[in-house]
C-alpha cells in the first residue's frame, strides 16, 4: 500500500473509484476485481503501480470467496495441478516485467482483456473433456502464472480454464477465489523480491 500512502488526493480519490467499481462487479458475477481495477487504475499509474495497489483488496476478497465458499477440500483435490502451476511460475512473469520496456505490460494487459471479453461477448462456450483436464490445467496454469506476474490479472486463460470444466456455479466462484488467493499471495512475494512493491 506504499503507493497509496504516497499518493495525492487525485491518485487516492481515482484509487477508491476504481476499488467500487471492480468490487460491485466481483460482488456481481465472483470475479472482476484484480482486474478491472488494474484496468483502470494502469491508464493513471501504469501497470506496476497498478498491481501493488490491488495486492490488498483482492487478497482480502478473495480469502473470503476461496475459503469459505463450502467446497474447499474437492476443488483443491480436483485443481491443485492446475493452481500449483498457476502459482509456481509467477516469478517468471515478474521477471520478464522488469526488463520490458516502459508501458509493454499495459499493452499486454489490455491484450489479455480482449482476449477474454471478446469471446464472452460472442457467446463461445469452451469445453474441455475430463481425459484432458489434468494435463491442460497444468499447460494452462503455467501460461496463467507468467501472465499473472507481468501483469496482475489471473484471469486469462485461468478463468476460462475453470468454466471450459463443467463446475457448478457455486464451485466456479469459490474455484476462482482460490486462484485469485494463491495469485495474489504469490503476485504480492514476487513483487517484493523484485523490489516493486515500493515503487521504482
Amino acid at each position: 500500500m506504499t503507493g497509496l500512502v504516497n499518493a495525492g488526493p487525485e491518485l487516492i480519490l481515482i484509487s477508491i473509484t476504481a476499488f467500487l467499481v471492480a468490487g460491485f462487479v466481483k460482488g456481481l458475477v465472483g470475479f472482476g476485481l484484480p482486474t478491472i481495477g488494474l484496468g483502470l487504475l494502469t491508464v493513471f499509474v501504469g501497470v506496476e503501480k497498478a498491481m501493488v495497489l490491488v495486492l490488498w483488496p483482492a487478497f482480502l476478497t478473495n480469502l473470503w470467496q476461496g475459503l469459505l465458499g463450502g467446497h474447499l477440500k474437492v476443488l483443491l483435490r480436483r485443481l491443485w495441478p492446475f493452481l500449483s502451476a498457476a502459482v509456481l511460475v509467477l516469478g517468471a512473469g515478474t521477471l520478464v516485467l522488469t526488463r520490458l520496456p516502459v508501458g509493454a505490460a499495459d499493452l499486454v494487459l489490455g491484450i489479455l482483456m480482449v482476449a477474454y471479453a471478446v469471446p464472452l461477448l460472442a457467446g463461445v462456450v469452451l469445453a474441455i473433456p475430463v481425459r484432458f483436464e489434468v494435463p491442460l490445467g497444468v499447460g494452462l496454469g503455467f501460461v496463467n502464472g507468467v501472465f499473472s506476474g507481468l501483469t496482475g490479472s489471473y484471469t486469462v486463460p485461468g478463468v476460462m480454464f475453470l468454466q471450459a470444466i463443467g463446475l457448478p456455479r457455486d464451485q466456479l466462484i469459490q474455484a476462482m477465489g482460490l486462484l485469485f488467493l494463491f495469485s495474489t499471495v504469490a503476485l504480492g512475494i514476487s513483487l517484493s523480491s523484485f523490489g516493486l512493491v515500493s515503487g521504482r
